[in-house]
């Protein structure tokens, strides 16, 4: 299993999307350790997906990112994982 360390730059909450109330909760899908706190990808509805992961500011990752987006960084067999989860 890969192992990686969470970044000091956290997003604050309010500026995040939120999932609306009545909306059914998202299906998890895969993670990769057994506590709450690490990278882990939800199934949100037909057509998206939604990633914990550690964050990762765009200078770090040497990317242009537009305003409003944020980069994730989270383990390739996770995403793997995740992969085989979907319907």
């Amino acid at each position: 299993m890969t192992t990686h360390r969470q970044t000091d730059n956290a997003v604050p909450a309010d500026t995040l999307p939120r999932i609306s109330a009545g909306s059914p909760p998202p299906q998890l899908l895969a993670k990769v350790c057994a506590s709450s706190g690490c990278p882990t990808i939800y199934k949100k509805d037909q057509e998206t997906l939604i990633v914990q992961g550690y964050a990762l500011r765009a200078d770090q990752a040497g990317l242009d990112v537009p305003e409003g987006e944020f980069l994730v960084e989270i383990p390739i067999d996770l995403l793997a994982a995740a992969a085989r989860s979907i319907d």
